[in-house]
């Protein structure tokens, strides 16, 4: 195969991952949610993108207002089981009483302030630092998502090699900002 025909089959295989709000809505109204997750669900359809992560992952995905522990809730009542632990960002169960505790005694002093020293972040670095493995002096960065995490795993790695070109596995999800974009795919 040569690199026009390759270029034309990849073209056709984004084509195919592409989905347009129609065949999303169709999606929804062939799904077994109740009447108010079926309204959730067309308004995501109407107010972002199609390429959001939840139509990735499933044919219509559930539209989950509440959780507890390891289970969540349609916005009709319907209990599931977690198995995606929110995306690993809820790994200690939704809602836990510490983590709940933790966040409100922080929000009470300060919620957020950019990306500038404060006492706490500056705990955390150390504390985060002195568990990294090896003798060499080493430094943290912070990230707000996955997808940061995976940018800077990609310049790291860029670094450290010299080499242009990530490879990742196909029908990867990771993350939907500009240098994510090309190591995930979506339907």
């Amino acid at each position: 195969m040569d690199q026009r025909e390759f270029g034309q089959r990849l073209i056709q295989q984004r084509e195919r991952l592409h989905t347009s709000p129609g065949e999303l809505l169709e999606r929804v109204e062939r799904s077994p949610y109740g009447p108010r997750s079926k309204e959730i669900l067309r308004q995501q359809v109407h107010s972002e993108s199609t390429g959001q992560v939840g139509f990735a992952l499933f044919d219509c995905p559930p539209a989950i207002v509440r959780g507890e522990g390891a289970l969540v809730w349609d916005a009709d009542g319907k209990e599931y089981v977690d198995m995606l632990a929110g995306f690993s960002v809820s790994n200690t169960g939704h809602c836990h009483p510490a983590v709940v505790a933790a966040i409100t005694e922080q929000a009470a002093q300060l919620i957020h302030y950019f990306d500038l020293p404060g006492d706490q972040r500056e705990r955390l670095a150390t504390r985060l630092a002195a568990l990294a493995p090896g003798e060499h002096p080493k430094r943290v960065v912070f990230g707000v998502t996955g997808a940061d995490a995976v940018e800077l795993s990609i310049r790291l790695a860029r670094w450290y090699t010299g080499a242009p070109i990530i490879l990742s596995a196909y029908g990867g999800y990771h993350g939907t900002t500009g240098a994510t974009m090309p190591a995930t795919a979506t339907r």
